[in-house]
């Protein structure tokens, strides 16, 4: 067996295991974002609850 065709096989499943990876971190990441923009807008719901509402039928 060449080398070549061990090594082939080994760079190719590396190669797929990096885009998964990458793929998975940005997954998270804008996930995350996103659970941290509604658990702070969700805070902000129930802190000023009652000024919360005043806003809306201000506007």
């Amino acid at each position: 067996m060449s080398p070549a065709s061990l090594r082939s096989p080994l760079l190719h499943f590396l190669y797929l295991y990096r885009q998964v990876y990458l793929i998975m971190t940005l997954i998270v990441n804008v996930f995350s974002r996103f659970l941290m923009i509604f658990l702070s807008f969700f805070h902000f719901i129930v802190d000023n609850d009652s000024h919360f509402y005043y806003y809306i039928t201000r506007k």
